[in-house]
């Protein structure tokens, strides 16, 4: 399909990278030096190179979830619908070469043919929805080694599974999950959807095991730790929300103002996000640099401990979309996904859904005469008509 711009549309002026850079770290909450015979110290350097990390990977979570909410809408209006569209016809066709198979002779290596194009074409259909008299034909030709081989793929799919929760999240998923049923991982993953927005993961993930008295202690100093931050991270809140007190204003524009600020600070303080309550309290109390660099060190020791934790759950967030997406077009747990290649996948995959439902609608017109389905069984090899679908968003 192509397109043609508009001969009005007006080419954007890109700024200059320089300048780009150089209006971004403006925009970020950073300490200064204020001369050269005040260098920073290690403490605010760390505070600086963390605002940094976390504006970069924050850019780079809202391109993951712009492109995941760009696949699952197509996937939803288009995929899916031309998928179901698909499916349906297949099954006519089962039907279709099922009657042929039954009025007509064949010889025994077109029965083997039609063998397999039946069992595939029914298997696709199944796993899509439930068919009676597509399951009562697909028993008719499947042979019985079907079972134990379907027991394998499930084994195969819950390995996957298991290795990309294991191998991009850390997670040790317990042994009793079936996660060869798609339910199952759906209800897992908003589960850790859940966990994720609030600052973490679920531990009951993890297999419970006794806790060695070294652990013991680290999980004492980590507890300490988040107690300092999270005080850290109220007194800000409390400052802003004192500084705001919208019901107290008379002005009602002013008022609304207050109302919509006070609300970004309510979502950020409980998201535990540092580097928002930093902004809103620069923008709202109006705070200039010399008081941004006079924060004393023991207080950002507390800050870069909370802002690298917040660091770390944005990179958390960022695996667990790419994760999404492979589950859900069936890639690999090791395979390194592109943003643009995600997009470029789904829209081909509806192209060529579109072009194999337009092929079969014409396929189940010519077939009624046996000696075009004829003709079609002996071009084909076996391994042509073994379509996979795991590209396919359910």
């Amino acid at each position: 399909m192509t397109s043609s711009k508009p001969a009005s549309r007006r080419k954007k002026t890109a700024m200059p990278k320089a300048t780009q850079q150089t209006a971004n770290a403006n925009t970020l909450i950073l300490i200064k030096k204020q001369d050269d015979t005040c260098p920073l110290s290690p403490v605010q350097k760390k505070f600086n190179t963390l605002i940094k990390q976390i504006e970069k990977q924050k850019k780079l979570l809202a391109e993951w979830q712009e492109t995941f909410e760009f696949c699952h809408h197509h996937a939803s209006s288009r995929l899916i619908p031309i998928t179901q569209k698909f499916a349906e016809h297949q099954a006519e066709m089962v039907l279709l070469i099922h009657r042929q198979a039954q009025k007509h002779s064949f010889t025994p290596k077109q029965k083997e043919k039609i063998k397999h194009i039946i069992v595939s074409m029914a298997e696709d259909v199944l796993n899509i929805r439930e068919d009676e008299e597509l399951e009562n034909i697909y028993k008719l030709y499947a042979n019985s080694h079907d079972d134990e081989i379907s027991d394998d793929e499930r084994q195969l799919v819950s390995a996957k599974i298991r290795e990309m929760f294991l191998h991009d999240l850390g997670i040790i998923l317990p042994d009793d999950l079936d996660l060869s049923n798609r339910e199952t991982v759906e209800k897992l993953l908003d589960e850790l959807e859940e966990s994720y927005a609030k600052g973490g993961y679920q531990e009951e993930i993890r297999p419970k095991r006794k806790k060695t008295a070294k652990q013991k202690a680290k999980e004492a100093r980590q507890q300490e730790e988040e107690a300092n931050t999270s005080k850290s991270i109220q007194a800000i809140y409390r400052e802003l929300v004192t500084s705001l007190h919208p019901d107290r204003e008379p002005d009602a524009e002013e008022k609304h103002r207050k109302t919509e600020l006070m609300k970004q600070v309510t979502v950020a303080y409980k998201k535990k996000d540092l580097l928002k309550l930093l902004e809103l309290q620069v923008k709202i109390e109006k705070i200039d640099q010399e008081k941004i660099n006079s924060i004393n060190e023991e207080r950002l020791i507390h800050y870069n401990t909370i802002l690298k934790n917040q660091l770390e759950n944005i990179k958390m967030e960022c695996l667990f979309i790419q994760d999404k997406l492979k589950i859900a077009a069936g890639y690999p747990s090791y395979i390194l996904l592109k943003k643009e290649y995600v997009k470029e996948k789904i829209m081909d995959d509806i192209a060529h859904m579109e072009e194999m439902t337009s092929l079969i609608i014409n396929d189940l017109h010519a077939f009624e005469d046996v000696k075009a389905l004829k003709k079609w069984i002996n071009r084909h090899r076996i391994d042509d008509l073994e379509i996979d679908f795991n590209d396919i968003f359910r």
